[in-house]
């Protein structure tokens, strides 16, 4: 549930509007309007997703699921810094 959270936080905080709203497909709009590549946006997609899962199902994943996880979603963390948010 932590990464789903700390994830839109992070695009609220660069796209300048409420994490609280910000939906899966509203993440995927602006990060492909900012260029980023489709590989990257599935996988943002995908740890929110599976934050989301880890929120509505809890004690679902294994220690080794949230490792990679984790993992996952500092990547694509890594990745989003590259982006040019102030892009439309």
């Amino acid at each position: 549930a932590e990464v789903s959270h700390a994830l839109r936080h992070y695009l609220g905080d660069k796209l300048n509007v409420a994490a609280a709203g910000l939906t899966l497909h509203d993440i995927r709009r602006a990060l492909e309007a900012r260029g980023a590549e489709p590989a990257l946006v599935a996988q943002v997609v995908a740890c929110c997703e599976a934050g989301d899962m880890g929120r509505f199902a809890p004690g679902a994943g294994t220690k080794e699921d949230m490792a990679r996880l984790l993992e996952a979603t500092g990547n694509a963390l890594a990745q989003l810094e590259g982006i040019r948010w102030n892009a439309r």
